[in-house]
């Protein structure tokens, strides 16, 4: 009988992703389903690189005027977007969600 010894020389992920939503801070007023993520992707690119680590925070402001209805802000904050050591994002949305 042979044995084998299997190494773990492939690339490797680490991922950790939190969503939580806060409570009220007013009858109408919430932040809600704020997104935060980190990856760590241990691959080489195509051009002969490295995926770099990335983080990504999506708190968003909302406000229900009605039941149904959510308007609001979305800030987006990526570090490294998709693992691009170059690209970074800074940015302030407009949001309007609808709950059937």
């Amino acid at each position: 009988m042979k044995a084998h010894n299997h190494s773990c020389d492939g690339p490797t992920l680490a991922l950790l992703a939190l969503t939580f939503a806060q409570p009220a801070l007013g009858a109408e007023w919430s932040i809600t389903e704020a997104h935060l993520a980190y990856g760590n992707l241990d691959i080489p690119t195509f051009a002969g690189g490295t995926v770099e680590s990335w983080i990504l925070a999506q708190p968003q402001f909302r406000w229900s005027p009605i039941d149904h209805l959510s308007l609001g802000l979305e800030y987006q904050y990526w570090l490294n977007k998709l693992g691009d050591g170059a690209t970074d994002e800074n940015t302030l949305q407009a949001l309007m969600v609808w709950k059937s």
